[in-house]
């Protein structure tokens, strides 16, 4: 068993409604999930999420708060920080390496899809319930430190 943190975005349009990519890897393929992946060795929470939806849905991204952090323990322990974000340039389109495809979904819709069509549909529903809320937290709450023999040299706003 390892951790593995996972960083995820909510991403909408001018009409509220939420992306949601179809995923590419076998155990979950073609399952709903948001645009997001695993965190790299070396970078910040915020960076990481930016990168997947690069990554994934070829769109610069910002970051506007944090919905929620969660956890979840089967193979690995998963650790999956979920942020709330706007398009900032770019026109989302599929990265087939990455991904099969994307769509926008109304929050209507999502809650009307049977639970077996997400990779966890109890952890994006509840995401987007607390986006939908405007419960965000401040990214203020995230204090990123780099650590030099056992010395903070620099703090990451």
């Amino acid at each position: 068993m390892q951790f593995v943190i996972h960083l995820s975005t909510i991403i909408t349009n001018e009409k509220n409604q939420i992306l949601l990519v179809k995923e590419k890897k076998e155990k979950i393929f073609n399952k709903l999930n948001l645009p997001g992946g695993h965190m790299e060795l070396g970078e910040g929470l915020v960076e990481g999420a930016k990168r997947e939806a690069m990554e994934e849905v070829n769109v610069d991204v910002e970051i506007l708060g944090l919905i929620g952090v969660f956890t979840g323990l089967g193979i690995d322990h998963y650790i999956n920080f979920i942020f709330a974000g706007k398009i900032n340039k770019g026109e989302p389109s599929a990265n087939k390496e990455h991904i099969n495809d994307f769509g926008w979904y109304s929050p209507e819709g999502i809650e009307q899809l049977p639970e077996d069509q997400f990779v966890n549909a109890y952890k994006l529903k509840n995401a987007i319930t607390v986006f939908q809320t405007n419960q965000l937290m401040p990214l203020e709450l995230i204090k990123e430190m780099v650590y030099q023999s056992n010395q903070i040299i620099k703090i990451e706003k």
